[in-house]
C-alpha cells in the first residue's frame, strides 16, 4: 500500500508470496485439497502485467515446481469468478497444464 492507500504487487512478490503458501499448504494441510482464486488481478494492479491467463499459468508453474521438491497437496483447485471463466481460453490453458503434467 502506497501513501495513497493504493495497493501495488509485483510478479517477483507474487512468486514469493506462492512460495510462502505452498510452504505453509505443507505444514498445515494435512495434503487436502487446495482452492485458490486467480491472483494478481484487483486492486493488485498485476494484471496489465499478469492477465489472468497469465496469472494461472504464473500459480500452476509455482505449484508444480514445489511440488517436485515436496509433496504441497493432493488437488490444487484454480477458482475464476463466473465472468473471468468465461473469458479464459480454455483449450490452451489445459494445454499448457497438461504439459507441465508430462514434464
Amino acid at each position: 500500500m502506497d501513501v495513497h492507500n493504493k495497493a501495488h504487487g509485483t510478479a517477483d512478490g507474487l512468486w514469493l508470496s506462492l512460495g510462502n503458501l505452498w510452504a505453509s499448504v505443507r505444514r498445515h494441510s494435512n495434503g487436502e485439497a487446495l482452492s485458490i482464486p486467480v491472483l494478481g488481478g484487483g486492486q493488485s494492479g498485476l494484471s496489465p502485467v499478469l492477465p489472468a491467463e497469465d496469472a494461472i499459468r504464473f500459480i500452476a508453474l509455482s505449484y508444480i515446481i514445489a511440488a517436485r521438491q515436496s509433496p504441497v497437496c493432493h488437488e490444487l483447485r484454480i477458482v475464476a469468478l463466473p465472468e473471468l471463466y468465461d473469458r479464459l481460453n480454455h483449450l490452451e490453458l489445459q494445454a499448457f497444464l497438461s504439459g507441465l503434467a508430462r514434464a
